[in-house]
């Protein structure tokens, strides 16, 4: 059941997809609000922990370590 939820509302992509959709309103009313800022903000600690997630799968198939600081930086630097 919780695959066939994740599939439809694709849990892994949306929290980018709303960060951007965000940004855009940022941009077009000029102002940021608590409201934005709040959710631009969980949607980056949400895409950051999906992150993690793979790169916990990257480890267990290529048998290579990743930094979890360094994730969260590149995460940081692409928005």
């Amino acid at each position: 059941m919780v695959k066939v939820i994740d599939l439809f509302l694709m849990f892994e992509c949306s929290p980018e997809f709303i960060a951007g959709m965000l940004m855009a309103d940022i941009y077009k009313s000029k102002t940021i609000s608590i409201k934005n800022g709040t959710a631009i903000f969980i949607c980056f600690i949400l895409s950051t922990f999906h992150r993690m997630i793979y790169a916990k799968m990257g480890m267990n198939i290529y048998q290579e370590t990743f930094s979890k600081p360094i994730i969260a930086a590149v995460m940081l630097y692409m928005r």
